[in-house]
């Protein structure tokens, strides 16, 4: 006991809970008030400044739009680019040009001084071009305000307002520029301007340039001053609005407002300091603490007075509590103080009498519960056996049964049925029974949802209990009433919110089920619910495993050809694998309308192909194209009278698929059967997965039958050209020869005759030479035949020996390549061959192909003059070119090694199992 005050007793603690927190709740509320009084007075003032600084900077560009305007009107008066009548007109507008007190400049269009107001030889002709305000006037064309510049008198800082000059034509003759002197001595319209504005008359306020350089202060003695540092001029120099609570340059607290001057590149900036702005706030604060102090004496007198009242008939519960907790159960108290410890007297009372009761009772609640948490783990055990619906349906059925002591029972799955299409309703799927006859698993095969008694279990979301008398009268009334059913009670399957299914329960005895029962009911279904979604979501994962192998199978069946006819045969093929039909058939869109270029299932499949469809409202072929996805009819005639008459009359389920590719539809496939339906959500999903992976080979194989066939014509191209290069101008030198020699020798000159004769012979081989040359740049038969090796000895065999060439082959290791592969270096080889004896002069070649852990390399080596490889690659000869390309299609490089004198070495070295680059880019071949 501390101070006559016994700290743990009742007394003290009902003081304490009841007037410590009025008094700490009235401390807080004043200090909240305060807070929140300062915040809005702040929230004020800085709106209010912000405000006041935008509209005093929108004031002042009014001011200084009347300077611009004097500028302006005078530039009027500058009609000619000649410098002299341009300082002629500036005399002349002399009294309107005072108000610039320091001076007047004229530039010319190129930024060089022409006039000056007053005189200042020295300047003229200086290129001020880049001024921010002269180059501002020829960007925009309009009034342009400098920042604090060196142009004054013997370079004294000033500020410029600048206006364009214009001829009468609207063309740019120059600029003309007014000029405001800067510091504590200028005393001009401009500062006068500016103080006329009464901006921040109780603060701070200046003015600074894009640069951060004070133009104007309310202290004179800051005009000049570098502000770029300050937080708030940082702010307004990047063209925001506002207001802030900072420090000024003194460490002041104060509030800083800012906006940038329209127009100009300057920012405008006023402050006030917080002590000015809270003063007012005073006498509030005085006002609040005296709330406080009355908040805090009143409660405590109040409260003790009461107290003494409350404890007194506490001290009497307090031996009757320890009577019964001691066992005493009929302990009895009286507290007659006519207020709530006489109703609680009059309850303790009750507590002891019901006490012993209570014991009891939740000795039988103890064994309930225990009995409930053994059926719930019996049917957690059951159901998570295993993960196939219908087994867990019927095991937790069969266990349901035997813990309820019920004598029938069924369990369901809910589905949604219907045709694509159409809306579906949600029917009941029987999945197990138990102690029903086979009749009624065909009358209850399918049941509506509506017209079950699941349907209000639905929509209640509890179990539901009716008898079988108040069914409506139907055949599956009478078959329940057959076997003697009385009772019936449906508990719906829940799982996330979610009904999945549920499970029916009767027996043959009227009675009333136990609250007890019904939770256990409940429970179960819980349990059942959780276990029939997870076995659906195992379904359908193991479903769209299923998918995605099968469409990865079909994928890599439909890809492993380029051949178009291959391709379509095996589109059509594998589709089947995927989704079932009784016919099907792709078209490609050609020319606005659709044509079919392979089919299946037709009775004459010749008679279909090359059928064309129109893009009209009488087929859903035109939806298919212009929605760009799936279209699936339940009954294609009933929409479409078309599908009434040949070919279509056996078509009565009907899909159609978008055949895209890169968001460009080519072409569809189409489904159908002949039993109406339409086809399931899944078979859609299936083949529109299918119709990606087929419009990707079928594209894939109509590009590479484009580039084989534009591969052909560049072939024939080439070679028409190297013949009329060659041979026929070889040919036609035999004939000016033959020519020559025969006059010579009419006139008897018999010794020029056989130069000519020689001549001819000469030119007569080169021209064999050469027709060997173009024979072998088509494809030998012998590379097919006897591979790239054959096809290379036989090369250097029947042209370059045959040429007088010592030839040989080196080959090191294994060479198994590509068929395009071996065509690829063979072209390559045969280009350098042909360099080798058209151009190298040379006597000795030799092949080298070798077989290496990342590929094969081959090298074509001569003796021959050599030349610089930097001049023939630049200039493109040599063919050398088309063989580097040729190598990098088929994923390889082409290196050239050569100098004048020292014969050359072509090597190209290949990556085996790089696939080569296709020839053309795809939009090349594009149809479109």
């Amino acid at each position: 006991m501390l101070l006559g005050i016994r700290w743990g007793s009742l007394r003290t603690k009902i003081i304490a809970w009841s007037f410590v927190p009025t008094a700490i709740i009235l401390v807080a509320v004043a200090s909240v008030m305060l807070y929140a009084y300062q915040r809005v007075t702040e929230d004020l003032v800085l709106e209010r400044d912000q405000e006041l600084t935008r509209l005093s900077a929108g004031q002042l560009m009014t001011e200084l739009t009347e300077y611009a305007g004097i500028l302006a009107d005078v530039a009027r008066m500058v009609e000619s680019k000649d410098p002299a009548a341009q300082q002629t007109a500036l005399q002349r507008a002399r009294n309107r040009l005072v108000v610039f007190d320091a001076g007047v400049v004229i530039l010319n269009t190129y930024g060089r001084v022409a006039a000056a107001d007053p005189e200042r030889p020295e300047i003229l002709g200086q290129d001020w071009s880049n001024r921010s305000y002269f180059r501002e006037i020829v960007r925009t064309q309009g009034p342009a305000f400098s920042d604090v510049v060196a142009d004054g008198l013997q370079g004294a800082e000033v500020i410029v307002v600048a206006v364009p000059v214009k001829g009468s034509q609207g063309e740019f003759l120059g600029t003309l520029a007014g000029l405001f002197r800067l510091g504590t001595t200028a005393v001009s319209p401009f500062y006068g301007s500016i103080v006329k504005l009464r901006i921040g008359e109780s603060g701070t306020n200046y003015l600074v340039d894009r640069n951060g350089r004070v133009i104007y202060h309310s202290n004179t003695d800051r005009m000049g001053d570098d502000f770029s540092g300050q937080a708030v001029v940082q702010q307004v120099l990047s063209g925001k609005v506002g207001a802030i609570r900072t420090r000024d340059r003194d460490g002041q607290d104060i509030v800083a407002a800012f906006a940038p001057v329209p127009g100009t590149p300057w920012g405008l900036v006023t402050e006030e300091t917080w002590a000015a702005l809270i003063h007012p706030s005073q006498g509030y604060l005085q006002f609040l603490s005296l709330l406080l102090a009355l908040g805090v004496v009143v409660p405590a007198l109040v409260v003790t007075v009461g107290v003494r009242r409350i404890t007194r008939p506490i001290a009497d519960l307090i031996g009757a509590a320890q009577a019964v907790a001691a066992g005493n159960f009929g302990q009895t108290i009286s507290a007659p103080s006519g207020d709530e410890l006489e109703e609680l007297a009059k309850q303790f009372n009750l507590m002891s009498a019901q006490l012993q009761e209570s014991y009891a009772h939740l000795e039988r609640k103890v064994t309930g519960r225990t009995r409930e948490l053994a059926t719930l783990n019996a049917i957690a055990a059951v159901v998570s056996r295993s993960l196939d619906l219908a087994e867990i349906l019927q095991n937790a059925l069969d266990k349901t049964l035997e813990v309820t002591s019920m004598e029938a029972g069924a369990a369901f799955r809910l589905e949604e049925i219907g045709d694509p299409g159409q809306a579906r309703s949600p029917t009941l799927i029987l999945m197990a029974h138990r102690g029903l006859p086979g009749e009624f698993t065909r009358q209850a095969a399918r049941l509506s949802l509506e017209a079950s008694l699941a349907s209000q279990a639905a929509r209640e979301g509890q179990l539901v209990v009716r008898q079988v008398a108040t069914y409506p009268v139907s055949d599956l009334r009478q078959l329940m009433e057959r076997e003697g059913l009385r009772l019936v009670v449906s508990v719906p399957l829940m799982a996330k919110g979610r009904m999945l299914g549920a499970l029916n329960l009767g027996t043959r005895s009227l009675r009333s089920l136990a609250p007890e029962e019904l939770a256990l009911l409940a429970s179960i279904a819980q349990q059942i619910g959780v276990a029939v979604e997870n076995a659906r979501l195992y379904d359908a994962e193991q479903a769209r495993r299923r998918q995605a192998a099968t469409l990865l199978q079909v994928a890599s069946v439909v890809g492993s050809t380029l051949e178009l006819d291959e391709v379509l045969d095996r589109i059509l093929d594998q589709l089947r694998r995927v989704v079932d039909y009784d016919s099907a058939s792709i078209q490609l869109l050609q020319q606005g309308k659709l044509q079919v270029i392979a089919g299946r299932g037709y009775a004459d499949v010749k008679q279909a192909l090359g059928m064309t469809i129109p893009l009209s409202e009488e087929f859903p072929n035109q939806r298919v194209v212009e929605e760009g996805r799936p279209v699936n009819l339940a009954d294609a005639p009933v929409l479409y009278p078309a599908f009434r008459g040949l070919p279509y009359a056996q078509m009565r389920s009907w899909l159609g698929v978008p055949l895209s590719v890169q968001e460009r539809i080519i072409g569809m496939i189409t489904l159908d059967r002949r039993e109406p339906g339409g086809y399931g959500e899944e078979e859609v999903q299936l083949a529109t997965a299918f119709a990606d992976q087929a419009a990707l080979a079928l594209e894939n194989a109509r590009l590479y039958q484009q580039a084989e066939q534009l591969a052909v014509v560049e072939e024939r191209g080439r070679l028409a050209r190297e013949l009329h290069d060659s041979v026929t101008q070889s040919l036609y030198s035999l004939t000016l020869f033959a020519a020559a020699g025969r006059r010579v020798a009419a006139a008897g000159d018999l010794v020029r005759a056989q130069e000519y004769l020689a001549q001819v012979g000469e030119t007569g081989r080169q021209a064999l030479k050469e027709m060997r040359l173009l024979v072998y740049q088509l494809r030998p038969v012998v590379l097919e035949q006897e591979g790239l090796v054959g096809a290379l000895q036989h090369r250097l065999d029947a042209v370059e020996k045959r040429a007088g060439l010592e030839t040989s082959l080196v080959v090191a290791g294994i060479i198994e390549l590509p068929v395009i592969v071996e065509e690829g270096l063979y072209r390559i080889a045969q280009e350098a061959l042909n360099n080798a004896l058209k151009h190298a002069e040379a006597t000795a070649v030799t092949v080298h192909l070798r077989a290496c852990p990342e590929g094969v390399e081959m090298e074509v080596v001569d003796n021959g003059t050599g030349f610089d490889p930097a001049t023939a690659v630049n200039t493109g000869g040599l063919g050398l070119v088309s063989m580097r390309e040729r190598a990098e299609r088929m994923g390889g490089s082409l290196t050239l090694i050569s100098a004048p004198g020292k014969g050359t070495t072509v090597r190209a070295s290949l990556m085996v199992g790089v696939p080569p680059q296709p020839r053309y880019s795809p939009a090349a071949l594009n149809p479109s």
